[in-house]
This record gives C-alpha cells, structure tokens and sequence, in this order.
C-alpha cells in the first residue's frame, strides 16, 4: 500500500479490505471486478491483517483490533464517516456496500463492545449498542461515568460513583451507569476528556449536565439534589436503619461505663437524623 498515494488522492472515498495472504487469493478477482465498476469514485485499498503496524491503526477505529477474520470498511474523508461491511465479504455484498457507498446512503458505523448483563448491576454497564435504550430513551435519570482503561484518574472517581450508587440505591427514578468512551462510540457522546460525569435528566436527555470530577463526595450529592427532583426518601430511610445497627453493633463492644465512646455514639445519631447527607461527613471524618 501507498500511503503517500492514498493520502492524496482526490478521490475521498476509501474502501479497505483487510485479509491474510490466503484469502486475499480467494478475493482478488472479484475486487477488480468491482474496482473497475466504480472506477474514479472510489478507491480500493488491500492491507495485510497481520502487519500490526498498517492493519491495526484502522481496526482499532471499528474496535476490530485483534480481528483475524477478512474486514472491509470504508472511509468518507469529505465527509469524516466510517463504514464497515456487516455481511459476509462476498463479491455481491461488496458490490451492494460500494453502491451504497457512492449514493450516499451507508449507515455511519459507531463501534461498540458486546453488549453486557445488567440484571444485578447496581452501575449498568453501557456499550455503543446500548446506548440508546440505556440512557436517551430511558424515562429514569441518569448519572454516567466515562471512562478509559488507560486513564490514571478515572479509578478514583469510579470508587466515587460506586458510592453514590449505594446512597442512592433505593431511589425508583436515578440509575447509575458507566461506558468505556475508548471502546463505545455514540453520535450524542462526545467526551474528549477522561472521566467525565454526565447527568442525565428524565426530561432533557439531548443536554446532559457536566458535573465536576475534582468535586468531592458530599459536593457531587449536592449537585445531584439539586439538578433532580430524586425520589430518595426510601434511600434516606433504609440508610439510616443500616446506619444504626452499624453504629450500635459498634459500640456494644466497647466497655459499659465508657462515657467517652456512649457520648460519641449519641453524638452520631443526634448529627446523623438532622443531615441526610451524613454519611459523607461519616465516611471522611471518622473512618479515615
């Protein structure tokens, strides 16, 4: 492959077969036969799949990395678009993918990873495939963490999140959600930076809320209160209950008599009932 042929080459569309030596025997007849059809519109690329170094930068684009399998895709430089071919690479369903192509009418491809179990996730776990269902059409709130497994900030503010859910967990109109945004792709995701906290509102999904990864616990808490309306006495109420019997079972092993550690304890429920928020304070005060 040319590179320096194929970059500035007027023509902007691009279709890239991806194969190994021997199934490359198998599709080269064909692929001049639809080369030639569509001649000065679209130029036909052929990459070895296993040179790492010229395969693998555009797999990586469709989350088709370690693909071993023959990939035919398309790129639109006008128009920035990528396309991939669904179907099996037969000389027919090549034909038809370039027409479509040509005319216009390709679906742009946004890759996604397989789509995940949530039945007993408290955080759903959100893929490119998902996204749709799982948060635009959804009727419940939505709070969601991106992230990237590179990122060195990012295990800090999903322990955040993780405990945001437990607050809330009770809650019948707030759920929790996470998407990998350098495997997951979405036309209304757009994140350049890692993490990121979206909140999404039941009633205005198309302008999620940016809220601050440099905020702590208490202050996120804060910012959910007061975007949503959230439907969290439940939550207060059980957390409350668990609350209790953490602090009693607690301090039952401390000797009777021991001012210090009862006065403490009346201290905690006394705080505790006259801020729903305590918990957060509870956490950074006393288990540090």
């Amino acid at each position: 492959m040319n590179s320096i042929r194929v970059y500035s080459s007027p023509i902007k569309l691009q279709v890239y077969v991806f194969a190994n030596a021997d199934d490359f025997k198998n599709l080269l007849d064909p692929l001049h036969d639809v080369a030639r059809t569509f001649k000065s519109k679209i130029l036909f690329i052929l990459v070895d799949i296993n040179d790492e170094n010229l395969a693998k930068p555009f797999l990586t684009l469709f989350g088709l990395e370690e693909s071993t399998n023959t990939v035919v895709a398309a790129f639109d430089n006008a128009m920035s678009s990528k396309y991939l071919l669904e179907s099996k690479p037969t000389r027919s369903n090549i034909e038809e993918f370039c027409n479509k192509l040509v005319q216009g009418s390709l679906s742009t491809y946004f890759k996604s990873q397989p789509i995940p179990d949530n039945t007993e996730a408290d955080i759903h776990v959100i893929v490119g495939k998902t996204f749709d269902d799982e948060i635009l059409t959804s009727k419940n709130d939505v709070l969601l963490e991106v992230f990237s497994p590179w990122c060195f900030n990012c295990e800090e503010i999903s322990k955040q999140v993780e405990k945001l859910a437990k607050h809330y967990k009770g809650s019948s109109n707030l759920k929790f959600a996470k998407i990998d945004g350098s495997a997951n792709e979405h036309p209304q995701l757009q994140v350049n930076d890692y993490p990121t906290l979206l909140l999404y509102r039941a009633d205005d999904k198309s302008n999620p809320i940016k809220l601050s990864t440099k905020s702590s616990l208490k202050e996120l808490a804060a910012s959910i209160n007061k975007h949503l309306k959230v439907k969290s006495q439940g939550v207060k109420m059980s957390y409350r209950t668990s609350f209790v019997k953490q602090k009693i079972t607690f301090y039952r092993k401390k000797p009777i008599g021991d001012k210090k550690y009862y006065g403490a304890l009346l201290n905690h429920f006394l705080v505790y009932f006259s801020s729903p928020l305590y918990q957060f304070r509870y956490k950074v005060c006393y288990q540090n």
